[in-house]
């Protein structure tokens, strides 16, 4: 190491060697913090004075040599340079003395007469030995001496002063001193001085730097170093080294890490404190404190004034700045000098201390979280209280810790099943599988009744979002019986819940609508709700069943609409947003989607982002934005990969913008699991059969509407809003020259809507008019284009235009013809709708599909007799079992053929082979 700043102490000693040349021997104490650069001094005079034609014999101390009597001592007679250790003078001495350290001594800092002896022997001797050269001992690290040397060298030191002797010893600075007899006693003397090394001063620092490194670069780096080092050299020589290696130091200062070397020196200088100073690093750094304030302390045990010196030493080392550690660097390479289990009981006291400090229950948590330890009765309390504010702060991560720490300390307790819920719900905030494994470890707890209503409840929506139906069909059962017996009713939370299930999951409501009904409280309307989980629910499932008037859907939208988003609020907003798309109001969902996916991605929670991508995304879809359709429907998919409601809307935008290779690739993916009975398989169907028109397969889409109706009218759930699968169905009809039905369709779906129903007024009108004579359509199609205005949906309008053109064309005007197909390409090619460019191609033209109905094949010829026998008696209604005793096969054989069915048909569900024959689309092939 370079020195440096260390001119005035090498000017000193210097002196003190003369005056030791001219007979006049002397003590030089050098004290200083760890890592100050005391050693350093001490071997450059040792290497000065032996140019000079001192003797020199050097020795270090050390920790792990403290019992050994006479060590130093030892050290000085192996010094190689005087050859001691031929002098039988002082090996006798020397022996003499080893013998007499076990006689007992009333205060070890005083010398029992025996030891007196032998050391004036000993002193005698080494001085003979020399003879008349000026003599140098430098002895390092001189607190951890051994007993006997310190005898030997305090009685040394009284009596060189006329000697050609001078005593060098590095000490380290300490907050209680190891040798207070021994500093006292050789300080007082007339021939010593006392040398402190001060940290080094900013040009210290830098000059240090430029040793080391190219002067230009000192200026830039200069101002981190000081700051981490604190001007003690060994900090600012592992800064040089890290440099050195390639890390930039000025880029690492806005880190909370920091480099290799740096934070190794660290550690060093922490250990080469002394036990007290240490600890109280330690106790700081545990605490987290700028201060070594009382509470540190009463941690460690120790009096104010200890501190106080501590501290003291701890900036002098440079650890600590006038704001406590000087990087959080710094405070964790200071921690990770800690033994593990010392580490550990360190974070187990101050959670203790803190706890009944009344700290703030996050503070605390952190320390039961480092120590790995809630088995306090208190604790587990407390780490559910920090995980519910870490949640609403939103540290999922924090919150995540304390509810794993907190389960793992509940096994086995009446608590489990509501900290495992917790779990469940932190967890699925990023995987919502996690979720689902967190409850199926929740049956136990359901059955032996310790699930409370709003525990169960969040435990079926969890297994129900993630496809787990059999189990949440088994929990709702559970729960029949319980309510059955007189317990388990709680209306605040029952009426939500049967609200909320009947919009998500129809069928599964209504096999169990006894037992919502007898948990639930009254029926509340929409306007009479006030509770935001009722309120939205309520307007879900009255928007769905149209009830609600519209002025008590605008109330309920306008007070949900002023929810802050939160773990509970998350819900009812979407389902706000829901309500507001099956209203016709997409164009005011999307903004508000927006606003609150742009909060939710700032609060980085990715369940929000992707439930509120999912919504976003169909209302983009339904304002013909397909770019931001797609965008929010990818979002949502890369927090579940599974949601139906994205892959729907993806589907969709996909074959409207052309991209049916992409489209059928998204079809061919294999779901998770089985595809549930609830409204997001009407939007799959949906944009199922519509993939299937663009690629000119209307039987194939006509087989997903009409499932997609049959499920919408047992349902009660018949809103064209939804799914409007009237108008296609009938433009599956007008596909295959079924004309008639088409338009009996479209008319009866025009006389369903309300006056606010603009978007869902016009497909209508466009649709009526595709399936009615050419004469007919213009007023139609100009009732269709006036119903959106104001209507953000170019795509829809792009559609209007292309059918209003053709039907010009078709009635000899091809003026009007060319210009509203123009329109209408520029709109599609905006809009980057593709899939329309080809239908707005002339009437006439191969590449047009238009109004002329397709012959297409369902792929009934595809299949082999023995396939069609199964796939009549599935369709009505047979079980597996039971087609297999009728055509005398095995149920094995049953489902091979039924899987080659589904893939020749396009088909995924055995309702679709039902809806296949009961609508005759089949029964003339089978």
């Amino acid at each position: 190491m370079v020195l440096v700043e260390r001119g005035r102490e090498l000017t000193i000693l210097d002196e003190m060697l003369v005056a030791c040349s001219g007979g006049r021997g002397g003590v030089a104490l050098i004290s200083g913090a760890a890592g100050s650069g005391k050693t350093e001094l001490l071997n450059a005079f040792a290497e000065r004075a032996a140019a000079a034609g001192a003797g020199v014999l050097s020795a270090v101390a050390a920790q792990s040599e403290c019992d050994i009597p006479f060590g130093v001592a030892d050290q000085f007679l192996h010094n190689a340079s005087l050859a001691l250790d031929r002098s039988p003078d002082v090996h006798e001495a020397l022996r003499d003395g080893v013998r007499l350290a076990d006689v007992p001594a009333n205060d070890p800092e005083r010398i029992h007469p025996e030891h007196a002896r032998v050391l004036a022997r000993l002193i005698a001797a080494m001085l003979h030995a020399v003879g008349n050269r000026p003599l140098v001992l430098a002895v390092d690290d001189l607190q951890h001496a051994d007993r006997l040397s310190l005898h030997f060298l305090r009685y040394l030191a009284r009596r060189i002063r006329n000697q050609r002797v001078l005593l060098v010893m590095n000490v380290l600075a300490e907050a209680t001193p190891t040798l207070p007899l021994l500093q006292m006693e050789i300080l007082g003397q007339a021939n010593s001085r006392n040398i402190r090394l001060e940290p080094l001063s900013r040009r210290g620092v830098a000059q240090l730097m430029a040793d080391a490194m190219p002067g230009a670069e000192v200026p830039r780096l200069l101002p981190a170093y000081e700051l981490l080092s604190g001007g003690n050299p060994l900090l600012v020589n592992a800064l040089i080294e890290d440099q050195e290696t390639g890390t930039d130091i000025a880029a690492e200062i806005d880190r909370p890490t920091v480099a290799h070397y740096y934070r190794q020196a660290v550690g060093r200088c922490v250990r080469r404190c002394d036990p007290v100073t240490a600890e109280v690093a330690h106790g700081l750094a545990v605490l987290d404190l700028s201060r070594a304030t009382q509470l540190v302390g009463r941690l460690l045990s120790l009096e104010h004034d200890v501190l106080q010196r501590c501290e003291h030493l701890l900036h002098r080392v440079g650890l600590l700045g006038p704001e406590g550690f000087r990087h959080p660097g710094t405070r964790a390479a200071v921690l990770d000098s800690l033994d593990p289990a010392r580490r550990a009981e360190l974070h187990r006291r101050a959670a203790r201390l803190l706890f009944v400090e009344g700290a703030q229950a996050a503070e605390v948590a952190r320390h039961l979280l480092a120590a790995d330890d809630a088995s306090d009765p208190w604790a587990v309390p407390l780490l559910l209280e920090a995980a519910e504010q870490a949640l609403q702060e939103d540290q999922y991560d924090l919150a995540a810790e304390c509810t794993r720490l907190a389960h793992r300390d509940t096994a086995g307790t009446d608590r489990q099943a509501s900290v495992t819920l917790m779990l469940a719900q932190i967890d699925g905030q990023a995987n919502p599988i996690a979720a689902v494994r967190h409850c199926t470890a929740l049956t136990d707890a359901l059955h032996d009744g310790e699930l409370q209503p709003n525990q169960f409840i969040q435990l079926v929506k969890y297994l129900l979002q993630n496809g787990a139906l059999e189990q949440a069909e088994e929990a709702l059962r559970h729960a029949g019986s319980k309510i059955r017996r007189g317990a388990g009713a709680d209306s605040g939370a029952w009426e939500p819940f049967r609200l909320w299930l009947g919009c998500t999951f129809p069928p599964l409501a209504a096999k169990f609508a006894e037992v919502l009904d007898s948990a639930g409280g009254p029926r509340l309307s929409v306007g009479r709700a006030t509770d935001p989980r009722l309120q939205a629910a309520a307007l879900l499932d009255g928007v769905l069943r149209g009830t609600p008037s519209q002025s008590d859907i605008d109330a309920a939208l306008e007070h949900l609409q002023a929810l802050r988003l939160s773990d509970t609020s998350v819900e009812p907003l979407a389902m706000a947003l829901t309500a507001m798309i099956y209203t016709d109001r997409h164009r005011a969902a999307v903004p508000w989607g927006e606003a609150l996916l742009a909060e939710a991605r700032a609060r980085r929670v990715p369940s929000w982002i992707g439930v509120l991508s999912s919504i976003t995304a169909k209302a983009a879809i339904r304002c013909g934005d397909l770019a931001a359709a797609e965008r929010h429907a990818l979002a949502a998919l890369e927090w579940n990969a599974d949601n139906e409601y994205a892959v729907a809307t993806l589907l969709r935008a996909l074959t409207l913008r052309g991209d049916l290779a992409a489209a059928r690739e998204l079809l061919n993916r294999p779901p998770r699991g089985p595809l549930l009975e609830n409204p997001a398989v009407l939007y799959y169907q949906h944009a199922r059969g519509h993939y299937y028109l663009a690629r000119q397969r209307p039987r194939a889409a006509l087989l997903e509407f009409g499932s997609c109706a049959q499920s919408m009218r047992s349902w009660g759930m018949d809103l064209p809003a939804l799914v409007p699968w009237r108008t296609d169905v009938a433009q599956a009809l007008i596909g295959i020259g079924r004309t008639g039905e088409a338009r009996e369709l479209a008319a009866e779906q025009l006389a369903m809507l309300t006056a606010g129903q603009a978007r869902s007024r016009a497909l209508s009108l466009r649709v009526l008019a595709l399936a009615s004579d050419p004469v007919e359509r213009p007023p139609l199609l100009a009732a269709a284009l006036a119903s959106l205005d104001g209507e953000p949906d170019p795509v829809e309008r792009a559609r209007i235009l292309g059918v209003l053109g053709h039907t010009h064309d078709e009635l000899d005007d091809p003026e009007t013809a060319d210009r509203l197909l123009g329109q209408a390409a520029d709109l599609a090619r905006e809009s980057r709708a593709d899939s329309l460019l080809r239908e707005l191609a002339p009437v006439g033209d191969p590449q047009s599909p238009a109004l002329t109905p397709q012959g297409e094949s369902v792929g009934i010829e595809d299949l082999s007799k023995a396939e069609q026998r199964v796939a009549r008696l599935v369709s009505r209604g047979h079980t597996n079992s039971e087609v297999a005793d009728k055509l005398f096969i095995t149920v094995s054989t049953v489902e091979q053929h039924l899987t080659r069915i589904y893939r020749k048909l396009g088909i995924k569900h055995r309702s679709s082979l039902q809806s296949l024959y009961q609508g005759g689309v089949l029964a003339a092939s089978c």
